[in-house]
């Protein structure tokens, strides 16, 4: 039985290309909602609190 060595990498599209990429620069970056001020993580398009999707 063959094992393949590690993680796969994730499929980096234009929707998510910002979290795995932010960070390569040492800055944590996480996402606020603009109307309730949670933070969110992973980056979601709703706020999962609130429902707003005015999120920053």
């Amino acid at each position: 039985m063959s094992q393949i060595p590690g993680r796969p990498l994730p499929t980096v599209t234009t929707l998510n290309e910002y979290f795995w990429t932010a960070g390569a620069d040492g800055v944590l970056r996480i996402q606020e909602c603009q109307d309730c001020s949670a933070l969110i993580h992973p980056p979601q398009p709703i706020c999962r609190y609130c429902r707003s999707h005015n999120m920053g």
